[in-house]
């Protein structure tokens, strides 16, 4: 309801660029609770709607977020090419021409939606999760020392990729290191992205380690997405 609120106030604002701010924060909610239709009916008219008056990071940002969408319901090749259009944007970025509200999208938060592209497309083609370790590490690298959150939460990105990678200890390393980092953090998403590693683990479950961590991701806490 905020959400929704905040968007019709930008648009009496005639400010159109916010608006489409507030459309990819709502996109981000219906990604993280796995509504990904309901993110691309969000999304796309708001993307449709800014034509040539997009600024390259409002661009950038909300190509990024529709290839994340796209490849979470299984089609990476357009998901793909989108990050390819979203890469393209990102190289003509001027802060001094966007809106300080976008200041905050840096490269990291780009490397992130590739990895978490790859990560999807591995979740039916392993030979995709090489290519999520090595773009999610490279936004971990790329991220702001400020932006603890974000970094925390590609951590958990990271060690879903490192077992769909099969590199199992890896992951357990990274699994284990960010459910210390988080229990010092006020973030429920951090916990349900942690529970939601699960799913990626059950190639390795056969391993005594692997199992131990999966039951320390079943005793995180009760889950609060579907």
């Amino acid at each position: 309801r905020h959400l929704l609120a905040a968007e019709r106030l930008a648009v009496a604002a005639g400010d159109v660029l916010l608006a489409a701010r507030v459309r990819y924060c709502q996109a981000r909610q219906f990604q993280h609770l796995r509504h990904n239709r309901d993110s691309l009916d969000t999304l796309r008219p708001a993307r449709d709607h800014l034509g040539s008056a997009a600024t390259a990071a409002v661009g950038t940002m909300l190509d990024g977020a529709l290839a994340a969408s796209l490849a979470a319901l299984g089609d990476g090749d357009q998901a793909l090419a989108l990050l390819g259009r979203a890469e393209d944007s990102f190289s003509d970025i001027d802060l001094d021409r966007e809106p300080d509200w976008m200041h905050f999208y840096d490269r990291g938060e780009l490397l992130a939606q590739y990895g978490r592209v790859y990560r999807d497309m591995a979740r039916t083609d392993r030979r995709h999760g090489r290519a999520s370790v090595r773009s999610t590490s490279e936004a971990i690298d790329a991220f702001d020392p400020q932006s603890a959150r974000s970094s925390v939460l590609n951590e958990v990105g990271l060690c879903s990729a490192l077992f769909l990678d099969d590199e199992p200890e890896q992951a357990i390393t990274v699994g284990t290191r960010v459910i210390e980092q988080a229990r010092g953090m006020a973030s429920p998403r951090i916990f349900d992205r942690l529970r939601n590693v699960r799913r990626d683990l059950a190639r390795h479950e056969t391993l005594p380690e692997v199992a131990e961590f999966a039951h320390t991701l079943d005793v995180l806490g009760p889950r609060t997405t579907p």
